[in-house]
């Protein structure tokens, strides 16, 4: 069985920095030589003693190796969406289960960015994601650009972590490798270097909208 790691632990007094666990040793390769990336992006081999198959997508939850069962809390008021869904509830206060040009401006500004980025975000966003989510309603493009909850997860894009898997689930094994693979100073985050690694490395090829 896993060991369960409660959030709680990692707030002790001993814990200068968040936990890092050791690799463990497995049975099977993970390197090739002729392939030298496999040997520098060294996927998460501790999640199984952390998170119980890790590797199996969660309908409602974001379980990690700091938080196995994910936040019950949030998760009992939230439970009835998908985590992709719960990331882009902030944005829909009015619970409508669309998400207006001007909802997503207000959510940006609300979070402390400029009118630029603020501007900029409605562009990118409700401009390209409108009609993927529209797609599960109606062939016609929405005349506000709406991006609809229900049908968030048509609007995942390639070139990402596939920390949601295509249905809007959790895969905690994704989200342990991003920190594997990519934090190099092992301090639980990444720095903005550590990031623009991490999108270079998850860049498919002939996807130029995901890079």
């Amino acid at each position: 069985m896993p060991r369960k790691v409660s959030f709680s632990e990692t707030q002790l007094p001993n814990f200068d920095k968040p936990i890092r666990p050791p690799s463990i040793s497995v049975d099977f390769s993970t390197t090739v030589p002729e392939c030298p990336v496999t040997a520098a992006r060294q996927p998460a081999r501790y999640t199984n003693d952390y998170i119980e198959k890790p590797g199996v997508p969660r309908a409602n939850t974001t379980a990690s190796i700091d938080r196995p069962d994910g936040d019950e809390s949030y998760t009992k008021q939230f439970g009835d969406f998908t985590p992709l869904q719960q990331h882009v509830l902030f944005w829909d206060r009015d619970r409508d289960g669309q998400i207006y040009p001007w909802d997503t401006y207000n959510g940006f500004r609300d979070l402390g960015f400029n009118i630029i980025f603020s501007f900029l975000a409605v562009l990118i966003i409700n401009l390209n994601f409108s009609y993927p989510t529209r797609l599960a309603h109606s062939y016609l493009p929405d005349p506000w650009f709406r991006v609809y909850v229900d049908a968030v997860h048509k609007a995942k894009h390639g070139s990402d972590s596939n920390t949601y898997d295509p249905e809007g689930r959790f895969v905690p094994q994704s989200f342990e490798n991003m920190f594997a693979k990519y934090d190099r100073d092992g301090d639980g985050a990444l720095t903005l270097r550590e990031l623009f690694d991490m999108m270079h490395g998850n860049r498919c090829a002939a996807d130029p909208f995901g890079v």
